[in-house]
């Protein structure tokens, strides 16, 4: 967990993912933060092929966003972190070294008065040509001690 002022502090040298829905995210967002919508995938089933599609999607979109393993990464949704808690494990299961979740989420972060970024106070967007390069993929490993598949809970219900 980090807490609202901590991330104040140290605005400059994370990385923040609002895992919000877009339009809630169109309604404002933490300065320099970036959207990802969790929701939009989804994984039915946990046999090994489908959960390595699965997994073997995450570091591109994790990384499309910013994410390295030399930047800390925050994560956040409105306060419930129904939508964040989800990205922070599976940041976890990557190996990512340093990923938090704010606490109280973007409702906490309005509350002292700290104001949310609106889409139309956005720089304006860059000419493909003239933008940065494409961000390179995520470098994840794997954790699988804390991953366990529904095969692991069957096996395990015994135990």
């Amino acid at each position: 967990m980090i807490d609202c002022a901590a991330l104040a502090a140290s605005l400059d040298n994370v990385t923040i993912l609002d895992l919000r829905s877009a339009d809630d995210c169109a309604l404002g967002y933490i300065e320099g933060s970036k959207h990802l919508d969790l929701y939009q995938v989804r994984l039915t089933n946990s046999a090994l092929e489908p959960l390595e599609t699965f997994l073997s999607m995450f570091p591109g979109l994790f990384g499309s966003r910013g994410v390295s393993r030399e930047r800390p990464v925050v994560v956040c949704d409105y306060q419930s972190c129904a939508r964040a808690s989800p990205a922070l494990w599976l940041l976890a299961v990557l190996g990512h070294p340093n990923a938090r979740l704010l606490d109280g989420g973007s409702g906490a972060w309005v509350e002292p008065g700290r104001k949310l970024v609106h889409v139309g106070e956005a720089a304006a967007p860059v000419a493909r040509e003239k933008g940065p390069p494409t961000p390179p993929l995520f470098q994840a490993g794997r954790r699988v001690e804390i991953l366990a598949t529904r095969f692991d809970v069957t096996r395990a219900i015994d135990d």
